[in-house]
């Protein structure tokens, strides 16, 4: 086909639909740039050729030119087509360029124009999730969704609007929508998967991490979960397995160091979860958690004296932090030093008594959900 329309525009090379025609089958065949320059040409032969300035911006979007691709859908507009895409199209323009209200006020424009096309619907609520609205992102996501039950993507972007509303069983049934209808969707896949972790439904989220990484074997945010349900699931050999398999693709990631360290704190390797621990500081040397592993790890150990350095550098960040006083008595306790582990249980009981939430130990990371 494509041989086809060169020798047809090699023929007439100033016919305007030949070229547009030849610039639509360079973008099916993933060739933006060509697809540009014919209808950059059909713009210079007819420069207000509405199709042409349409097919120009839609290229221009998806190679990233959206100042390029704002001109053209503003003169689509300006020509007075009245049409509904070109809104839709320059509202997704404009939320790539961060103008949300611009942007919502083209999506409420194509709504008002087709109120049966679902994309706009689609828009306008992704846009709504970029502002925080998650309520508002579940209404115009249900709208597109009635309008076309196999819209995958609206799906997972409902999913993730109910978990930040709290509906944990309705997200978990839209990214399972999404998963149905897309059976490699390895995205929504991981969002339920974490959402199950969360939910303590272990057996749940081991299932769905193997299946992403049956798809896609090197995912390394993937083996970082999976070894994170393994951890919880007193699996922490198996769990050490997939840390260092997802380090070897993401070396010196601080959150898999940081739960591969909780993993051998868990076999009794203190020296190999204290090297972890200290790599996690020396690139966020305020991380709380990591250095209290850190110092419980070198407490067992009896190194007294460090594991005091730890739980003080805690804090200096944070004074009332309770289980850093408690484990630092401790320590104190062990080198002879009864006053200042007097002086730390008393704190340490202060605190307890008037905070309830107060952090009792070492937490392992939380994963990321999007």
């Amino acid at each position: 086909m494509l041989e086809a329309a060169n020798a047809q525009v090699a023929a007439n090379p100033d016919n305007v639909d030949m070229l547009c025609a030849r610039g639509l089958l360079h973008q099916q065949l993933g060739d933006d740039h060509s697809a540009k320059d014919d209808f950059a040409r059909a713009l210079q032969l007819e420069p207000d050729n509405a199709d042409a300035h349409r097919y120009r911006a839609h290229v221009s979007a998806e190679l990233g030119e959206h100042r390029t691709a704002l001109t053209h859908y503003d003169m689509v507009i300006l020509l007075g087509t009245g049409d509904a895409a070109a809104h839709s199209g320059r509202g997704a323009t404009y939320a790539q360029l961060g103008d949300m209200a611009a942007a919502l006020k083209d999506f409420d424009k194509a709504i008002a124009l087709s109120p049966g096309d679902p994309d706009p619907y689609y828009n306008r609520g992704c846009t709504y999730a970029e502002l925080g609205e998650p309520q508002r992102v579940v209404e115009d996501l249900s709208t597109a969704i009635e309008l076309d039950p196999r819209l995958t993507h609206a799906y997972h972007h409902r999913g993730c609007a109910y978990r930040e509303l709290g509906e944990l069983d309705r997200a978990v049934r839209d990214f399972g929508a999404a998963i149905e209808l897309e059976p490699l969707n390895n995205v929504s896949r991981y969002a339920r998967a974490v959402l199950e972790l969360q939910r303590g439904a272990r057996d749940f989220a081991l299932r769905d991490l193997d299946a992403i990484l049956a798809i896609d074997p090197d995912n390394a945010e993937a083996l970082r979960a999976r070894g994170v349900t393994l951890g919880g699931m007193d699996r922490p050999a198996d769990a050490i397995a997939d840390f260092d398999r997802s380090l070897s693709l993401d070396p010196d990631n601080v959150l898999t160091l940081a739960a591969r360290a909780l993993a051998y704190d868990g076999l009794g390797r203190y020296g190999a979860a204290i090297a972890d621990y200290s790599s996690v500081i020396a690139v966020a040397p305020d991380d709380i958690k990591a250095r209290y592993g850190r110092g419980v790890a070198r407490l067992r150990i009896e190194r007294f004296d460090e594991a005091i350095d730890d739980f003080g550098a805690i804090l200096e960040i944070d004074p009332g932090h309770g289980p850093a006083l408690l484990a630092r008595a401790t320590a104190r306790e062990q080198l002879g030093r009864s006053d200042g582990a007097s002086a730390d249980y008393e704190r340490f009981t202060e605190i307890a008594a008037a905070d309830a939430d107060a952090p009792q130990g070492w937490e392992p990371p939380a994963l990321p959900v999007d």
